[in-house]
This record gives C-alpha cells, structure tokens and sequence, in this order.
C-alpha cells in the first residue's frame, strides 16, 4: 500500500504566496496504521502577511507567532521525519498527501518549501493528492444524496460530525488532520456498505472484473470448446 501523509496547516491568510504557515501537523499512514506523526508551530518569515481574520480564526496572537521555531529548522526537522519513512532519492518512493480542501494545504506547504529554499518539494511528495471533501461528495452522489447546500455546509467540522465525528479544536492542524482521517475511512466504509452490497451495484472498474470473473468461471464448467 503507498504510504498516505495526512497533512494539515495553519496559515496567517488565504494565499500561499504572500501568507505564511503558523502550524503544521502531518500522520504518516501504511497498512491502514498510523506508524509516526509530526506536529510543530512555526514563526512566519519575514515577509509574508499576517491576516487579523486568520489569526482570530487560529486563536492565536502576533505576539505568538513571534515565540514559535524559526521555520528553516522546522522544515529541517519535518524532513528528517518524512525520510525515516522513505528515500528521497526514488522516484517511486514518495507520499501521496491526504487532507480536506487539499489543494489549499499542498499549495502552502510547496510554497513554504520555496521560502526556506528547498527545491525539492517534488522528491517527497506525489503530485496528485487525496481530497477527502471531494470523497465526501463522491459518497452523496453515490448513495443519492442531496448535496449540502449553503455557505459552510462542506466545511470539515459540519461534515465529520454529520457523521458522527466528535469535533474537537477546530482549526488546530493535528485535530483536523485526525479528523480528516477518520472522515476518509468512515466514507469508505459507508461507500461499501450503502453503495455496494446495498444495492448489488459496483464502483467503475469493479462491474468488468465481476464480468470477467464469471466468464473464467463459465469456461471451467464443462462448457468449453477447446479440445
């Protein structure tokens, strides 16, 4: 099985170019396990912008920000954690990024590699990534639901606890990375039990391998040609 990195930041704005990471908390899942984690605050750098709003959002201050590690030495410390669980230097040996809105996170966790001056973003990490808010809407379409309507209705706490997550410390990055993590299981489960076997219906891929499976089993019946 790849190996899953469940990756969540918390930022000082919106845009990965000009706002900074203030948090970042990563699991790292094989086999279905969850074999080491990474949490860690970090300090902006100097340049980038810090948003009233993100930081009301965070709970945290501009006098906060100013005690947190000093980025460089943050990015040092996540890479050695990331390379005890694989080797950077093959090409096939890399993460797949699991988060809720992933794009936001993989967006900042690019730039801020830039930022500290690491190129090599690409050697960890897989370039497409999981999206557990889109596996959310996969699983309302397949299970013909109507989609949640309304601002906030796909936020990730609405969502894990419409189904039956417990919501605690939202916006902190290593909640909502647990989170997002239980949600992803949970919709799997639910997509097998509801979707599936409930209605004797198969995902794309699975409906050709049932068909395939039954003519080998006809052709091993007595039913053959072949001399």
């Amino acid at each position: 099985m790849s190996k899953i990195a469940w990756i969540d930041l918390e930022t000082t704005g919106l845009f990965a170019k000009k706002n900074g990471v203030v948090q970042i908390a990563c699991k790292i899942e094989r086999d279905g396990r969850i074999i080491d984690k990474f949490v860690s605050y970090v300090k902006p750098l100097p340049d980038d912008e810090i948003a009233q709003q993100a930081l009301d959002v965070n709970g945290l201050t501009r006098e906060q920000l100013l005690t947190f590690p000093e980025p460089k030495l943050v990015l040092i410390k996540f890479k050695q954690f990331l390379e005890r669980h694989m080797n950077k230097y093959d090409r096939t040996d890399k993460f797949v990024i699991g988060g809720y809105n992933t794009k936001f996170d993989m967006d900042f966790l690019r730039e801020w590699f830039k930022k500290c001056n690491e190129k090599y973003f690409g050697s960890y990490f897989y370039w497409l990534e999981i999206d557990v808010m889109r596996h959310a809407v996969m699983y309302y379409t397949l299970t013909n639901q109507a989609l949640p309507t309304g601002k906030g209705q796909m936020t990730l706490p609405v969502v894990a606890e419409r189904h039956g997550i417990k919501v605690i410390d939202a916006h902190d990055a290593e909640a909502d990375i647990t989170m997002t993590r239980e949600l992803f299981h949970r919709l799997n489960s639910k997509i097998v039990k509801e979707y599936v076997y409930a209605t004797d219906r198969y995902l794309p891929g699975m409906q050709s391998e049932r068909i395939s499976d039954e003519g080998n089993e006809q052709s091993t019946d007595g039913n053959s040609t072949d001399l």
